[in-house]
């Protein structure tokens, strides 16, 4: 297994990375952005697995991505996935799977929109096609966006076997992210 070591204010931080297919690709972006951007850190105290959502929010995170699959599919796209609020509710094994295909989703779809092709795809492993118009390239995107914002949100709450046996020791979350506004601007810079 491959480790980063980024030392900070907050002391050592060391990433175990996961050999799977983007491993390489992460390693190199994340290098590029540690290297060409000043760092911004902060120290959560919440741990690895919060086992307790607040008041409302599983239902808050299942409405939102109702209404982006919702609309994807007004738009044409034929979204691969439907809602499954009970799935959701569960935050176990198979709800992270569940968040792991949203994902996957979201990751394929925005690929393929920034190919030079007209042929869009949700998925690489199945016949998941789609077209879409100019006038919706900007709403698509907002859409996708909000289906990743609500898979990383909502796995924070979810309890697997791999969490529960490799992270049982981690008591905080250390966050280091690029300091990439550009501008005085909310928008962070590509990529």
């Amino acid at each position: 297994m491959a480790t980063i070591n980024i030392d900070s204010p907050l002391g050592r931080t060391q990433i175990d990375i996961v050999k799977n297919a983007f491993t390489d690709k992460y390693i190199k972006n994340i290098s590029t952005m540690f290297l060409n951007f000043p760092s911004m850190t902060y120290l959560k105290t919440y741990g690895a697995i919060m086992l307790t959502p607040p008041a409302g929010f599983i239902d808050t995170q299942i409405q939102r991505l109702d209404l982006a699959i919702t609309e994807l599919n007004q738009l044409g796209t034929c979204f691969p996935y439907s809602v499954d609020p009970e799935l959701v509710r569960s935050r176990n094994t198979q709800t992270q799977l569940y968040l792991n295909d949203l994902h996957r989703a979201f990751t394929t779809a925005h690929r393929t929109i920034y190919e030079s092709t007209a042929h869009y795809h949700w998925s690489d492993q199945f016949d998941s096609e789609f077209e879409l118009s100019a006038e919706n390239r900007d709403r698509f995107l907002y859409l996708i966006d909000q289906i990743n914002d609500m898979v990383h949100a909502t796995e924070l709450y979810v309890k697997t076997d791999r969490k529960t046996s490799i992270l049982t020791d981690l008591v905080a979350q250390a966050e280091v992210g690029a300091n990439t506004f550009v501008n005085n601007g909310t928008r962070l810079i590509k990529e």
